[in-house]
């Protein structure tokens, strides 16, 4: 695996690992909502990272910011 592809990963996991913690944590609905919006979006790139492909489909871009 290339260390892009690996750094891609790690931070793809990060985000997914921070939006649980944000819902876990918060009593606001919507807040979860959300971060419920953000763990799907994040999980849709993590997906693409292990299939190849650009991380964010509509712009220019290799890495996960």
């Amino acid at each position: 695996m290339n260390k892009l592809k690996e750094e891609n990963l790690r931070r793809a996991l990060s985000h997914i690992e921070r939006h649980k913690q944000a819902i876990n944590t918060s009593d606001n609905s919507d807040d979860n909502d959300f971060h419920k919006l953000l763990l799907q979006f994040s999980y849709e790139v993590y997906e693409r990272i292990k299939a190849n492909k650009k991380p964010y489909p509509n712009l220019d871009s290799d890495k996960v910011f």
